[in-house]
């Protein structure tokens, strides 16, 4: 059906989407491996603090609260990093998985498509319907372009 509406849009979409496809597997792949590495790092910072808690006593009386602490700092920021590089990669595919509702407000698809400019002219109205490939389907409708949306459901 895109072909028929419009071929050039069909042919992006052609080399688009399978694009999209590989460098999305590309990023999830190197993003599984940071997620390891954060999950890695959580336990190794985990048994550190485990460690370090539970033999206090020792680390005081051996004078290696120093030497704990900034291994800690050091382990926490290799965290930090892991984590760092896992969110980043995963949020890199997020922004393409955004779901765009349409909201009809209630009155004609004439009012619905003047809202974002009320002082358009009915040629102007049906103009941007025609642009958009909505004109034929609006004319199908009972009262065309004075057709009354459906209320919304709440």
């Amino acid at each position: 059906m895109m072909i028929w509406i419009s071929p050039p849009l069909a042919a992006v979409s052609v080399v688009i989407i399978p694009l999209a496809l590989v460098i999305t597997m590309f990023i999830a792949r190197r993003s599984q491996v940071q997620f390891a590495d954060q999950w890695d790092q959580t336990g190794l910072l985990n048994g550190l603090v485990e460690e370090t808690h539970t033999g206090h006593a020792l680390v005081q009386a051996f004078g290696r609260r120093r030497a704990a602490v900034e291994e800690f700092g050091r382990q926490n920021r290799r965290k930090y990093e892991a984590s760092f590089r896992a969110q980043f990669l995963s949020g890199v595919i997020q922004p393409s998985m955004q779901v765009q509702d349409t909201w009809l407000s209630p009155g004609t698809i004439r009012e619905n498509i003047r809202y974002s400019r009320p002082d358009a002219t009915d040629e102007e109205i049906v103009a941007a319907a025609r642009a958009a490939r909505a004109d034929y389907f609006i004319r199908t409708l009972p009262g065309g372009y004075d057709t009354r949306s459906a209320p919304a459901l709440g």
